[in-house]
This record gives C-alpha cells, structure tokens and sequence, in this order.
C-alpha cells in the first residue's frame, strides 16, 4: 500500500473533519472522476454518511449510552468507506504521485531501500534499515 488511512487516537470531530477533507480532495481531482467505479460510492453518497456521523456525534456529545453506541456504529461504517476509498485510490493512481497526493489520504513512509530509484528491489516496511557499507569503517574507529 502507498497511502495510509488510520484516525485510531483522534476525536470524533477531528476524524469526520479529516473525512470530509479527503472526500472534497477526491471529488475536486482530476485523478478521481466521479463516480468512484467499483465502490458503489460518489461524493454525495459519501457526504450523506458524513453528515449523519457529525449529527450521531453531537447527538453522543450529550452522554446517552444509546446514542454513543449509534455514534460508534456509524464510525465503523465511516471506517469502512474511508478504506474502501483509500484501496480505490491507490488502484487508479498506481505509482502516480500527483494522484496519490491529490486524493487527500496520506502517503505511507517509505523505508530503507524502497525510497530508492532501484525499482527491482522491494523492502517490507518492517525490514531494518541498512547501513551503507563505507560507514561500517566509521563505527568501528576508522575513517572513511
């Protein structure tokens, strides 16, 4: 994946607002016609649950039980759709930069190698970073 869609550790408020910027982000590309084929979503369909998430979260805002679960229920379904949009995203824009940067969704770090010109080699994200070989000499007392 070269984008990132994660809220986990914000508020409510701050989610939806970072849901409404991706959504108006995709919908003013040039990168992402509307209708986003093969999500079943366009802008307005993903407006509509926006705009019914803000309202679960002012009504949860109150501290019913009921209506912070209802709150709850609509994020997963937010979630969802967020993700379902970012895999869209990352689909159309393939290694498209400006695509990708455009949608509104984050771009993932790369790390090691794979930030490289070198296209035949893929590193994990999880792989360690290498050192480059003439520094070896540095952290061992000697000069380079």
């Amino acid at each position: 994946m070269k984008l990132k869609f994660s809220l986990d550790g914000n508020s409510h408020q701050v989610r939806e607002a970072k849901c409404r910027e991706i959504i108006t982000r995709m919908s003013t590309s040039r990168f992402f016609p509307e209708p986003w084929h093969g999500t079943g979503l366009s802008a307005a369909i993903a407006t509509e649950a926006l705009d019914l998430y803000g309202a679960d979260i002012l009504a949860a805002s109150r501290g019913d039980r009921d209506n912070i679960a209802k709150r709850n229920e609509t994020y997963i379904r937010v979630k969802a759709m967020m993700e379902k949009l970012c895999h869209y995203c990352e689909i159309v824009a393939g290694d498209n930069m400006e695509a990708l940067r455009s949608s509104g969704f984050e771009l993932r770090r790369q790390r090691g190698k794979a930030a490289s010109s070198s296209p035949t080699k893929a590193v994990s994200e999880d792989a360690p970073l290498e050192r480059p070989a003439e520094t070896d000499a540095q952290y061992q007392g000697g000069a380079a």
